[in-house]
């Protein structure tokens, strides 16, 4: 089917010291009937899944969490986690959003946390051609898309191109 037009792909760029009061003011208005998929490169999915759930945010939630095999010796398989083994895994997260994309029917959004850890990890040219073909790729899935990156990087120059790419900033 075409892409529809109602699909969305927004950068949202976050002041630090506001981070998560910001996310959870994106989970709360969201929809609720849609499964948000929820890239994570820098909180563990205990602590975004106790957050969750001290907010009392009832959605469906599936969360990727890229960094866990580096940190984490004790990983318990749980059936709305897909772990990855690192956040320069980008094949991976582009693996993991395919299957969950195509195996989970409804209205759907995926959330970046964040464009700025990604960074840290990944250069600048990865960064940028992953954004791309990610946000691409969504957009065939009827998929939203929402990118995080804190105020601080705004002005690099990968953020810049992603910003061409995105149907709108949200500052």
């Amino acid at each position: 089917p075409p892409p529809n037009s109602m699909v969305k792909t927004v950068l949202c760029v976050v002041q630090s010291k506001e981070y998560f009061k910001y996310v959870i003011k994106i989970l709360k208005t969201l929809a609720k009937d849609q499964t948000i998929i929820y890239v994570t490169t820098n909180k563990p999915y205990e602590s975004l899944r106790n957050l969750i759930n001290q907010e009392k945010i009832k959605y469906r939630l599936m969360i990727v969490y890229c960094i866990s095999k580096q940190i984490a010796t004790q990983i318990k398989d749980v059936p709305d986690c897909i772990y990855l083994n690192s956040p320069q895994n980008v094949t991976g997260m582009g693996i993991a959003l395919n299957k969950l994309t195509s195996n989970i029917p409804g209205k759907k959004t995926v959330i970046f946390d964040s464009l700025s850890a990604m960074l840290i990890y990944n250069h600048e040219n990865v960064i940028g051609k992953f954004s791309n073909f990610i946000m691409s790729y969504l957009r065939t899935k009827e998929t939203n898309t929402v990118m995080l990156v804190l105020e601080t990087d705004i002005d690099k120059n990968v953020i810049k191109v992603i910003e061409s790419m995105v149907d709108e900033v949200k500052e």
